[in-house]
């Protein structure tokens, strides 16, 4: 068996960066955490999880990982910034024609399902911030080669 994690990650940053927009600029994408000086707004990708789910022929896991969008307003929040990225990140790792996030040459990606999807709102010393938090699941094998 080898680590899922980071060929995931590694997927979503290269599906995501550069790919999602606000306001005409596309929106950065940190790993597990942002910048002090990051500006709003930012995504992360934060927490991920994997379970073995192998059979007697492949090796394979259950793994998730946990977009988080941060958007950050002086005055009245404007959720419809998160919305708007959410869109589009659904429309980039979850698609309609089944064209799954690349994991490298030794991982498929068999599915991807939606588990999560949430909001959280809260503030800083300067910012009101609005987040939208959601979670995809993957079932990953191991490719086979013969």
């Amino acid at each position: 068996m080898i680590d899922y994690n980071k060929p995931l990650r590694t997927g979503y940053f290269q599906r995501l960066n550069g790919a999602v927009f606000s306001d005409s600029l596309a929106v950065p994408v940190y790993s597990q955490m942002a910048p002090n000086d990051a500006v709003y707004p930012y995504i992360i990708l934060s927490t991920q999880t994997g379970v073995e789910s192998s059979t007697k022929n492949n090796q394979g896991q259950d793994n998730t990982i946990l977009i988080d969008i941060v958007t950050g307003f002086i005055g009245a929040i404007n959720d419809e910034v998160a919305d708007d990225i959410a869109d589009q990140i659904y429309g980039l790792v979850h698609p309609a024609d089944k064209n799954f996030v690349d994991v490298g040459p030794n991982l498929q990606i068999l599915s991807t399902d939606l588990l999560l999807d949430t909001t959280v709102g809260g503030q800083n010393n300067t910012y009101k911030l609005f987040r939208r938090l959601i979670r995809f699941g993957h079932k990953i094998h191991e490719r086979t080669f013969n």
